[in-house]
């Protein structure tokens, strides 16, 4: 998670700053984390746009990376995904211009 990404910062500051953006605060420095539960957070945040996760992309994707997940992998991606698209719609309402009243 230390990588750099191409805006300089590394992908772990991140996401920390993601998480404090969101309100969401996972460990990603606890290493009693379940790896199988970091793997899913970092496949989540490989395959996931403010439009979502759709099941061709996830297929897509598996059969790209030869990766099988389990039915209970992918659900657990859809229901991240679908949290995600909804705090993503709950923002996009937040700070929508509102519309100027005419006179």
């Amino acid at each position: 998670m230390d990588y750099p990404r191409e805006d300089g910062s590394t992908e772990r500051s991140h996401r920390r700053q993601l998480a404090k953006s969101t309100q969401v605060s996972p460990s990603f420095d606890d290493d009693s984390i379940d790896q199988g539960y970091v793997f899913l957070w970092d496949t989540f945040w490989e395959l996931y746009t403010p439009e979502g996760i759709s099941f061709s992309e996830l297929s897509a994707w598996q059969y790209l990376t030869n990766i099988e997940l389990t039915g209970e992998e992918r659900k657990i991606l859809m229901v991240l995904a679908s949290v995600a698209r909804g705090k993503v719609d709950y923002m996009r309402e937040k700070y929508r211009p509102k519309p100027k009243k005419s006179k």
